[in-house]
């Protein structure tokens, strides 16, 4: 039955159609009038919020017309909903000789707006007539955006409106001991997890003296702390610096020297940049309102010098919010273990040793292990004076890090000494298993070559001819050396420990650059492997 009236309605319509196709009288044409373009007019694909803040006072508005025949003035009037004074329009909008494209400039006065309120804009041209192919009239939805300060309550029950910054960013850059200070936090108006610390580095900061601070606009550090175990530096919509090829820098306004204006970043954002998928594991992270990065998993970098420079070198790093309290998180702890005896197979054989058969040095040093691996170990500052018989004399912490979570192939990865040669440039050191590691060299095979450093017994070894070491000059490594000699440490729990030896009767010459003795001099000039670029250890003077 259905199918029949289906079938009835198209004969129906069929035989319409027929008697329509019969007649005599053919169709009329005629054309619509023709639509005249306005002497001014707004973009159809014209759209988008008119979004003001601190930073951003002024919003320009593209006007067109249809030729760029002579100069011509069109009126402009504007109305705003709900009603506001805090808005400047011009009057009306002019074309030069020529010129096709303009722009009318909006701008806000922000003692006369209400923040982060909905406002609507209404621009008319001339009469502000509309056509299919010109708008005269648009309406943009306008708002003033104002960042909120972040409170708290502290532990005696006080709403606080201040946060805690330790700077072991740039202070530790530049030898500095980090330092603890207040700071302001606002949090996007849309949004509490997108926040921005105020001018970290302008008055606020201790050693503000040292430098010079362009206090002409505030210099916000972002951060998106919506996911505790990936908390990252963000642009002020939370974007992650360095997201689709944009700039990965924080620019602090802050400059200490002629290297000029310093920049801050984060692994994080240096490996998204590069296209690095490893980028998530070197996120920050939030615990108990305190945000941390790892140690050496910040970036420096200055706008006269694009060496890049390792930041928060000791993890001291952190942003406690407001009324929260300090919280150590125990996997992120190097704890010393006790005390080890190191043998000197490195620095000694390059600065002091002038015969190949003299013994090589052993002394005690301190050791740490890291509570988020206990498979990864520090010898902390094995050439420091008082730590070693002919140390140099420094400030701060420096050591060699050592991952044995294979004990069959103990992993350095290339590192600063922190130790510099002078013109000869600063000693960088790693091991033939990590080399060969990076190059695609499986496990088994670098057993197999035997240039694999080993723990075993509670000694970590290694072997002569396992050692690499190189010297950067200018943030580039110029080359690699195979080392000679063996080196090891005893560590603390070892069944049976060495005892330190005589401490040789040698010291260096004073407190600057070292140098290679000429055997060393001589061996160094046989490196290989391609000169790259490498992050810096290196502390800066003020």
């Amino acid at each position: 039955m259905k199918l029949n009236k289906i079938l009835n309605y198209f004969g129906i319509v069929g035989i319409a159609l027929a008697f329509t196709g019969c007649t005599d009288d053919e169709p009329t044409y005629t054309p619509a009038p023709a639509v005249e373009i306005p002497a001014a007019y707004f973009s159809l694909e014209n759209s988008g919020d008119i979004v003001f803040d601190e930073t951003v006072t002024e919003y320009q508005v593209p006007v067109y017309r249809a030729d760029d025949k002579g100069s011509v003035t069109v009126p402009l009037s504007y109305s705003v909903t709900p009603e506001t004074d805090g808005l400047t329009v011009p009057e009306s909008v002019s074309f030069t000789e020529g010129e096709m494209e303009t722009t009318i400039t909006v701008s806000v006065d922000p003692a006369k707006i209400k923040p982060n309120a909905d406002y609507e804009l209404s621009l008319k041209l001339a009469d502000g007539a509309n056509t299919p192919y010109a708008l005269q009239t648009v309406t943009y939805p306008l708002i003033y955006e104002t960042w909120i300060t972040v409170t708290g309550i502290d532990k005696n029950g006080n709403e606080v409106d201040k946060a805690i910054f330790c700077d072991d960013l740039v202070a530790s850059l530049y030898g500095l001991d980090p330092v603890d200070y207040e700071v302001t936090i606002q949090h996007h108006p849309e949004s509490e997890n997108i926040i921005r610390v105020v001018d970290p580095y302008g008055e606020a900061w201790p050693y503000s003296m040292y430098g010079d601070y362009d206090s002409s606009k505030h210099h916000y550090m972002y951060f998106n702390i919506s996911d505790p175990e990936m908390v990252y530096m963000c642009d002020k919509k939370g974007m992650p610096l360095g997201y689709k090829g944009s700039d990965m820098y924080y620019y602090t306004g802050l400059t200490l020297d002629a290297d000029g204006e310093i920049y801050l970043s984060s692994f994080f954002n240096y490996y998204l940049l590069n296209n690095n998928p490893n980028y998530v594991q070197y996120a920050g992270k939030m615990l108990q309102g305190n945000i941390t990065f790892g140690a050496k998993e910040m970036v420096a970098s200055f706008a006269n010098n694009s060496s890049l420079y390792y930041a928060n070198t000791d993890g001291l790093f952190r942003i406690i919010m407001p009324g929260a309290e300090e919280y150590v998180d125990p996997s992120t702890v190097w704890a010393t273990i006790g005390t080890g005896q190191f043998t000197d197979g490195i620095l000694y054989p390059l600065a002091m040793m002038e015969d190949e058969n003299e013994e090589l040095p052993t002394y005690s040093v301190e050791v740490r292990q890291f509570g988020g691996d206990p498979n990864m170990f520090r010898i902390m500052n094995p050439w420091k004076a008082g730590v070693c018989p002919y140390g140099v004399d420094y400030s701060g912490d420096k050591y060699i890090e050592l991952d044995t979570t294979n004990p069959e192939c103990v992993m350095m990865e290339l590192q600063s000494t922190g130790l510099s040669f002078g013109s000869a440039g600063s000693l960088y050191i790693t091991n033939f298993a990590y080399y060969l590691s990076v190059n695609d060299t499986s496990i088994e095979d670098i057993i197999k070559q035997g240039v694999n450093d080993t723990y075993k017994d509670g000694i970590i070894y290694s072997a002569p001819g396992n050692l690499l070491y190189g010297f950067v000059v200018n943030g580039q490594l110029q080359g690699l050396n195979r080392g000679d000699f063996e080196w090891q440490l005893v560590m603390p729990d070892a069944p049976v420990g060495l005892t330190a030896k005589k401490a040789p009767a040698k010291v260096f010459n004073g407190n600057g650059p070292l140098t290679l003795t000429p055997r060393a001099k001589e061996k160094a000039r046989g490196g290989w492997a391609a000169p790259c670029n490498v992050f810096l250890s290196e502390t800066k003077s003020l």
